[in-house]
């Protein structure tokens, strides 16, 4: 068996913590897959829909689409050593039995936080006789026969990226972003200098200046005084 897991502790479900209806999902992919994604908003809010063959998730927490990116990405490398060069899983052998159940079933998965268990492991030719790699993400549990089933599923997920970043953004990203456009705004402000207070010199002395004409009245008035004794005597 080569593999490797989350270094998150796993916490295993136990059946008596079921809700009143739990359903958990098992798929099997051989081949590549089919592969959408897009962006959305309903009544729980903003979302991220990923199709993959015939499952459908509903992811509406950035930590949730990072518990199956980080995933797939670690599948992707062990797909490499867990397959044989130019590998292709075979057809069921009972594909065009009569006999074979006709149901086409889809999966439907919504995801609000970040999932767990998480675990990729896989197994060689050797080991298992038929190769596989398989990933369980919370109560999802994929099972991959070869490894374009791998390369697609992987590829998906690692396109999911740039969605991620425009619809739920890093808050320690975005933190650190108004942090630095508020040092950049102080930056760039005007420093405004206190003026030093003026000092009155003698000139603009308002009680000098005041005295002054007082006096200068007085002298206009003995002025006048002299001027009409004159004229009277």
């Amino acid at each position: 068996m080569t593999g490797t897991r989350s270094s998150r502790p796993s916490q295993q479900f136990h059946w008596a913590e079921a809700l009143t209806c739990d359903v958990a999902a098992s798929v099997v992919l051989r081949g590549a897959q089919s592969t959408s994604i897009r962006t959305g908003e309903d009544a729980t809010g903003r979302h991220i829909a990923v199709t993959i063959g015939r499952i459908l998730l509903y992811l509406n927490d950035r930590h949730a689409v990072l518990s199956h990116t980080r995933a797939w990405l670690k599948a992707r490398d062990i797909a490499e050593r867990a397959f044989p060069a130019g590998h292709i899983s075979p057809e069921p052998r009972n594909a065009n039995d009569r006999d074979r159940p006709l149901m086409v079933a889809t999966a439907v998965v919504q995801c609000a936080r970040a999932q767990s268990p998480v675990s990729v492991d896989g197994a060689t030719t050797a080991v298992a006789g038929h190769p596989y790699v398989q990933v369980q993400v919370g109560r999802l549990t994929v099972v991959c026969l070869d490894q374009p089933a791998v390369q697609s599923v992987a590829a998906c997920w690692q396109n999911v990226a740039p969605v991620l970043a425009d619809l739920f953004p890093d808050e320690d990203e975005v933190a650190e972003r108004r942090r630095a456009a508020a040092a950049f705004e102080r930056s760039i402000r005007p420093v405004t200098v206190a003026s030093p207070a003026l000092t009155p010199s003698p000139s603009t002395d308002i009680s000098r200046t005041a005295d002054r004409l007082a006096a200068l009245e007085a002298r206009v008035g003995r002025l006048e005084r002299r001027r009409e004794e004159a004229s009277g005597g």
